[in-house]
């Protein structure tokens, strides 16, 4: 009975190291030359569902939005931007914001080469 187990938790084990590498290519492509791999977006797995902000955040229509992850970056010629993940419940599972003017802008997935 131990040796189907074991020979499971390998076979998870090798999955688990093809996850990166699925996504390994693509980036969220943003203003200004900023662009963000989206296996980045691995490390922001525990959002706050006490960040969304309904009045200003972008709202999802086609399921829902777990929590956000809000941050702000240096981008081409120096200048300061603000950026927001949202965690969704469909695939890709994350969408990337950028805010320009005052208003969300949504950061869309393209392949890249390396």
């Amino acid at each position: 009975m131990k040796a189907p187990y074991a020979s499971s938790i390998a076979a998870l084990t090798g999955l688990s190291l093809l996850v990166p590498a699925a996504y390994g290519l693509e980036f969220f492509i943003c203003g200004n030359g900023a662009r963000y791999p989206v296996d980045a977006t691995v490390g922001f797995a525990s959002f706050d569902p006490r960040t969304i902000q309904p009045d200003s955040d972008p709202s999802y229509s086609d399921g829902e939005i777990y929590g956000v992850y809000r941050f702000q970056d240096t981008v081409q010629g120096n200048t300061k931007r603000s950026f927001m993940m949202q965690s969704i419940s469909r695939s890709p599972h994350f969408r990337l914001y950028e805010k320009v003017s005052s208003n969300w802008k949504i950061c869309p997935i393209e392949d890249q080469d390396p």
